[in-house]
């Protein structure tokens, strides 16, 4: 399993419960003063974005 990362390739797959899922995680290691994995983690809660095409509005697959 990785920590850190979000993927979608079912429909019942949900990516808000995962980037949730992302930033508890980045919430934990802060709280234990791990701010390595927080800024880790924070980033890579924010991944999405870079599968978002604006010209079709549409999320592109990652194969």
């Amino acid at each position: 399993m990785l920590i850190g990362y979000a993927r979608v390739s079912t429909h019942d797959q949900q990516l808000d419960a995962q980037e949730d899922l992302l930033k508890a995680a980045a919430q934990i290691a802060k709280s234990q003063g791990d701010t390595d994995h927080y800024q880790v983690l924070m980033a890579r809660s924010k991944n999405y974005r870079n599968m978002f095409d604006p010209s079709t509005r549409f999320m592109r697959s990652s194969v």
